[in-house]
C-alpha cells in the first residue's frame, strides 16, 4: 500500500491540486474544494483507477469527505476492497460504500474481485449466492469455487461439480472452455450434449429396426449416417413444384392471335367483291 504526498506526483497522474491553503479535486477546468483538508499532510493512494486520498484527520474519495471512515485503521485489502476497525468497504466508480452485513473479523480478499466472510460471498462488491462462503477459493482467472458450485465472473456454472471441474487450455493459452465429469462450458454457458439426429427419430433411421431402444440414447459410433458426415433418411426428396400458369382472359387470347389469321377468317365470310376498306 503506497501513499505519496501530492507534491511528489506528476499532475497528469491524479486529479487533485493545491491552491493556496486548500486542496481541490476535478479536471477540465472544473474543480471542487475539499472540506476540512490540510494541504501540508495531504496524501494520495497510488493505484490505477483509485480515487482515495487522506490527510492527517480524514479520508476522501475524490472530493467527498468520508466522515464515517476511521482514518488511523483504514487499510487497503486489494482490488477496491478496504477496511477499518468496524466495517468493510468497496470502492466503486463513483463512491466508496460499505458492504452491508459484512463481518470485518472473518472477511478475506481472494483476488480477481472475489471476497468472502463467514456469512456471505462477494464479487466486485456485489453479493453472490454461495452455499459455503468459508470454503470459497480462487481457481484461475475469473473462476472460483466453493464446496458445491463453480463460479465464473461471479455467476454460478449450472450443474458444475467442483471436484471434477477442469479448465481446458489451448495452444494460445486459456480460452474460456472448461469441463467437469458431465458438462462442457464456454465461459459460463453450458453447451448442450450432442445427440444423434437419427436416433431421435427412429422411424426414419435406415439402419436400426428396434425403435424402443433408440429413444433418448447417446450418440453411437456405429451410426453410419453421422459417421459418413451426411444425413440419410427414407423421406423422399421434395420436388420443385412450379406454380400453375394463369389462364388468359378472352380479350388476351384474341390479342395474341396473328392479324393474318383474323383477316383470312373475315375474308371467308364476306362476298368476293368486298372493298378493302371493310378490313380496316
Amino acid at each position: 500500500m503506497t501513499w505519496l504526498p501530492l507534491s511528489q506526483l506528476d499532475e497528469t497522474e491524479h486529479s487533485w491540486r493545491i491552491q493556496g491553503n486548500t486542496v481541490q479535486f476535478g479536471g477540465t477546468g472544473t474543480y471542487r474544494k475539499l472540506r476540512g483538508c490540510d494541504p501540508a499532510t495531504f496524501e494520495v493512494f497510488v493505484e490505477p483507477g483509485s480515487l482515495i486520498a487522506r490527510d492527517r484527520n480524514h479520508v476522501y474519495h475524490g472530493a467527498e469527505l468520508l466522515s464515517a471512515v476511521q482514518r488511523d485503521s483504514f487499510t487497503h485489502l486489494g482490488e477496491g476492497y478496504w477496511r477499518d476497525a468496524d466495517a468493510i468497504y468497496c470502492e466503486y466508480e463513483t463512491a466508496l460504500r460499505p458492504l452491508n452485513g459484512s463481518d470485518a473479523a472473518t472477511f478475506r480478499h481472494l483476488g480477481e474481485g472475489y471476497a468472502a466472510d463467514r456469512a456471505q460471498a462477494y464479487y466486485g462488491g456485489s453479493k453472490i449466492q454461495s452455499a459455503n462462503p468459508l470454503a470459497l477459493r480462487l481457481l484461475h482467472g475469473l473462476y472460483a469455487a466453493d464446496g458445491d458450485t463453480v463460479f465464473f465472473d461471479g455467476k454460478p456454472l449450472k450443474g458444475s461439480d467442483p471436484q471434477t471441474w477442469r479448465e481446458a487450455a489451448g495452444e494460445a493459452g486459456r480460452h474460456g472452455f472448461s469441463h467437469d465429469g458431465k458438462h462442457v462450458y464456454i465461459l459460463r454457458t453450458q453447451t448442450p450434449p450432442r445427440r444423434c439426429r437419427h436416433l431421435a427419430a427412429p422411424a426414419r433411421h435406415p439402419f436400426q429396426r428396434r425403435k424402443t431402444r433408440l429413444q433418448n440414447q447417446p450418440h453411437p459410433a456405429r451410426c453410419r449416417p453421422c459417421r459418413m458426415g451426411r444425413r440419410q433418411s427414407r423421406r423422399p426428396r421434395r420436388r420443385r413444384i412450379r406454380p400453375p400458369r394463369r389462364k388468359l382472359r378472352q380479350n388476351e387470347r384474341t390479342a395474341e392471335k396473328p392479324l393474318a389469321k383474323r383477316v383470312n377468317r373475315l375474308s371467308q365470310r364476306l362476298p368476293e367483291n368486298t372493298p378493302p376498306t371493310a378490313f380496316r
